[in-house]
């Protein structure tokens, strides 16, 4: 029997002002979401789920993204788990930034039967819904920096930031650079090119909307996120308490 679960994000934006060096660590957190439902100790969904990040860590070492399902303990629990890292990593550095977001997934969601955790260079999720392949531009989370610091003329930053975004195309990672001002965008690597741009735009236009001619700004959705900087800015957004997150996000999942 499946129902609709509310997830609430849970935003640590103090992690990100700890250091300056954050942006450039891809075990940085940016944002955890756990299903207030819980699954029982030593149920069959716990093996499952054992079985199932124990899977995604393994897999990180041979490829940048990778999903699962687990039902050996059990038919009826069965869970499904992927992992997505950032398209510039290595694999080495995809391995350790999936092991430090496993390390960190049960102290943040104990007994979640569903959670999802982004650090900087990787992504995590796992329940036992049908979200794998299935297209989300619902908001988990967005922040801007606090300043107009571009160092360009505000329309000429505009005008940049708006290029480069729609100058990304091709693949589920993309990069641009127009006039003094990056972008990166990645999405999850179940979406086909068609859904990947799709979700690509409805981010841009979220952090359009929000962060006006701030220097830096990113936004997360189900299935992908963008990050902008100009040049000199740090290049993710360090907003000193200004980050976003619209609600919560559903996840469907069944009763264990």
């Amino acid at each position: 029997m499946a129902a609709n679960l509310s997830f609430p994000l849970l935003i640590l934006l103090t992690t990100l002002l700890l250091s300056s060096t954050a942006a450039d660590d891809p075990t940085a957190f940016v944002y955890a979401g756990c299903s207030e439902p819980k699954y029982p100790p030593n149920s069959p969904y716990q093996y499952n789920l054992d079985s199932l990040l124990s899977s995604l860590a393994n897999a990180a070492s041979f490829s940048s993204y990778s999903n699962f399902t687990s039902s050996a303990a059990s038919p009826f629990s069965p869970v499904s788990g992927l992992l997505q890292c950032r398209g510039d990593l290595s694999l080495s550095a995809c391995s350790s930034c999936v092991r430090s977001a496993l390390s960190r997934l049960s102290p943040l969601c104990p007994y979640a039967a569903a959670a999802a955790l982004q650090l900087r260079g990787c992504y995590i999720r796992y329940g036992n819904d049908s979200f794998i392949s299935r297209p989300d531009t619902s908001l988990l989370y967005k922040t801007c920096s606090s300043g107009v610091d571009s160092g360009l003329p505000g329309a000429d930053f505009l005008q940049a930031r708006d290029s480069a975004f729609s100058s990304l195309a091709g693949g589920s990672y993309r990069v641009g650079a127009v006039g003094g001002v990056r972008v990166e965008a990645q999405c999850v690597g179940d979406l086909s090119d068609g859904d990947c741009s799709d979700c690509i735009e409805s981010a841009a236009a979220q952090v359009k909307a929000s962060c006006g001619g701030a220097a830096s700004g990113e936004a997360y959705l189900g299935k992908c996120y963008v990050r902008y900087y100009a040049d000199g800015a740090r290049p993710y957004a360090y907003g000193g308490g200004a980050g976003d997150s619209d609600g919560g996000h559903d996840i469907v999942e069944c009763a264990t």
